[in-house]
């Protein structure tokens, strides 16, 4: 896409959805932690239910089968400051006589510190209020944070997201193929005529149902957001042509702008995103 060969920050980048941007992150870190930090949040391969495998590159964006419980948990592994638990459909069992029967526990245990998961969470706030999660309708997106998700030709679309009470995965999709008879393009559903389907229309307005019917329980109070260590919030140092600039001699076009040496041109300096403050000491359920 021509209109988006700009710098932009990794933050920016995810919150809009540029792919290209996730990979350029990624090849500045270490890809074994990028696999340990999928496997802690408890990302699963749909089919074989074994950690998800990040040594193929195209796995950075999702292009094996995850089961959107899957999602879920690694989403509120993040609500929860990096506490993973697993799912369980019984919290507990009691016969007729009042007698209590021993029930499948969640084993939570601590999986990433907590400013790791609070990066997360504060990343994805921006995306759902600036981001490709703006037509979301959810009621309170002070507190909550998502990500959308959309495969080639629209066959498979995602919302996932969090508080810090509720964590749920909403899909919409084919699961029988990705021929051209599964694809969400030039397609009318229930009345209403898509160009092309997103994540953030209907699993978007799905996952806001959900989400929007558990904020008027009273058993799912919600806390706001945790902030992420100053460090994190930090602008790094930018790109520079033909020195650490990945792009360098792709045939990509590079904005430059003269140093003041006059031996070095200086990629302009990625757009930076309002910081919002959070109040701190919060805690976690």
């Amino acid at each position: 896409d021509p209109n988006h060969y700009y710098p932009m920050t990794a933050y920016l980048g995810l919150a809009i959805s540029i792919n290209t941007i996730t990979f350029q992150t990624a090849t500045q870190l270490d890809f074994c932690n990028i696999q340990k930090m999928a496997t802690a949040a408890g990302v699963k391969n749909g089919t074989t239910n074994k950690p998800y495998n990040l040594s193929h590159i195209s796995n950075l964006i999702g292009s094996e089968n995850v089961a959107p419980i899957d999602m879920a948990t690694a989403y509120a592994t993040f609500a929860a400051g990096g506490i993973r638990c697993e799912p369980i459909a019984l919290t507990s069992v009691t016969d007729s006589t009042g007698k209590s029967y021993p029930v499948p526990s969640a084993n939570c245990q601590r999986t990433m510190s907590k400013e790791v998961a609070a990066g997360v969470t504060y990343a994805l706030q921006y995306m759902l209020v600036h981001g490709s999660g703006y037509a979301i309708p959810l009621n309170d997106k002070a507190t909550a944070f998502a990500k959308t998700g959309t495969t080639d030709w629209n066959v498979e679309t995602w919302t996932t997201g969090a508080n810090s009470a509720i964590a749920t995965s909403s899909w919409f999709g084919s699961y029988q193929g990705n021929g051209p008879e599964w694809h969400n393009q030039d397609i009318t559903i229930n009345g209403v005529y898509y160009p092309s389907l997103d994540g953030n229309q209907l699993a978007g307005s799905n996952w806001a149902a959900v989400m929007n019917a558990a904020a008027n329980n009273p058993a799912y109070h919600v806390n706001p957001l945790t902030a992420p260590p100053a460090s994190m919030l930090s602008q790094t140092a930018p790109l520079i042509a033909g020195t650490n600039n990945p792009l360098a001699g792709s045939g990509v076009p590079i904005h430059h702008q003269p140093s003041t040496s006059g031996t070095q041109h200086q990629v302009t300096p990625p757009i930076q995103a309002p910081v919002h403050k959070v109040p701190s000491g919060t805690g976690r359920k």
